[in-house]
């Protein structure tokens, strides 16, 4: 087995647990409101997953980048709603701390780009900013001016001491610590280097200690030619505030839809299944791909298809790609979702699938995704 194929099994191994106790802990939060020392103690435990997750994401890549075999794919995408995805990503299990996005600037509705790249770039950094802002918050600008985007976080943490600033970039995995978290960024910086290198970009940090830390990151955008220059009044202010999860409330889309989840890790399927009770759906499991596939051809026989089917990517005897062309074989064509935390799956969403979740997801955006993939317009 090469060094690609045993990263991605650790990354695997380690993620989809990880995105367990990430989802479990946000839902106790939900039941405990009236008790704020347990949830303090949640929080922290989210923290912890969360920068965990980040660290096994920052290894698999980071380790192609480092022996050059990773190659930056040219694809279009949305940069805002990119940043605003990771964002939200970043802030699941992180509700102590209020994170701004904003444009400054005219944006393009697309560049050309390598999304799975950028992704793991902002991850890195907004999840650095999180991490070691304690009080005030996060804010992300983006801007754009002549074939070049630019993407501005700065926090109000206590800043990167002198000590550290000078080998920030470099890869000896010494310089974490060990004195604590707020003492330095560990590879996060240089793995966002390495990458950003690939993508022909630049970072640059300005730090003050006592005062916070700005990260500006510029990449090019590609040619522009018939590509929309959005305003600011087409992008709307995303404000992700603490504790923004709202109360499950049953939204329209889900109220008696019958909804059919598999996935190998218990904790994920409680966490999906309870959020998605408290919708108003009626929700079946499956704990491994084949019982998937013998459920949803029941329902089908029995004249009560489910109305959608989440398919964690990675799972025994069959994956959920497996089972989704299987049921499309037979002619099963109901909203098909892919439920992973394999970046690469989550970059280059298999035909087979109306549409993919990613884990860690936070409870109103895995009602949203859901809610979306199950309007008419969806197929």
């Amino acid at each position: 087995m090469n060094k690609d194929i045993d990263l991605a099994t650790l990354g695997h191994d380690l993620r989809s647990p990880l995105s367990g106790i990430i989802g479990l802990a946000s839902l106790i939060q939900h039941e405990i409101k009236d008790r704020p020392e347990v949830a303090e103690h949640l929080a922290l435990l989210q923290d912890h997953a969360q920068y965990m997750l980040n660290l096994v994401n920052g290894l698999v890549v980071g380790a192609k980048a480092g022996d050059g075999t990773s190659r930056a794919a040219n694809t279009r995408i949305s940069p805002w709603d990119l940043v605003v995805a990771v964002a939200r990503a970043c802030t699941c299990g992180r509700g102590h701390m209020p994170v701004r996005v904003s444009a400054d600037s005219h944006l393009p509705a697309s560049i050309s780009t390598d999304p799975l790249l950028l992704r793991q770039v902002l991850t890195n950094l907004i999840g650095n900013a999180l991490t070691h802002t304690r009080e005030g918050g996060v804010r992300i600008q983006l801007s754009y001016a002549e074939e070049t985007l630019s993407i501005v976080i700065t926090d109000t943490g206590p800043g990167i001491p002198n000590a550290t600033r000078e080998t920030l970039f470099q890869a000896d995995p010494t310089l974490v610590r060990p004195e604590g978290r707020d003492q330095g960024h560990g590879l996060g910086m240089w793995i966002a280097q390495r990458l950003l290198g690939l993508l022909n970009g630049v970072v640059k940090v300005c730090t003050i200690t006592g005062r916070g830390t700005a990260v500006l990151v510029t990449i090019p955008t590609g040619s522009l030619t018939g590509i929309e220059l959005l305003d600011q009044e087409a992008l709307a202010r995303c404000e992700l505030s603490p504790h923004s999860g709202l109360p499950y409330i049953a939204a329209g889309d889900l109220i008696g839809r019958h909804i059919l989840i598999a996935d190998d890790m218990p904790a994920n399927l409680l966490f999906a299944a309870t959020v998605l009770k408290h919708s108003g759906a009626s929700v079946t499991l499956a704990r491994d791909g084949g019982e998937a596939l013998r459920k949803a051809r029941l329902a089908v026989v029995r004249g009560w298809a489910y109305d959608l089917i989440i398919l964690d990517h990675h799972m025994p005897e069959y994956t959920g790609r497996e089972v989704a062309v299987t049921l499309r074989s037979e002619g099963i064509f109901l909203p098909l979702l892919c439920w992973t935390s394999d970046t690469d799956i989550i970059a280059n969403l298999d035909p087979a699938f109306c549409q993919r979740i990613e884990k860690p997801i936070a409870p109103n955006l895995l009602i949203q995704t859901v809610s979306e993939a199950l309007r008419p317009t969806k197929v």
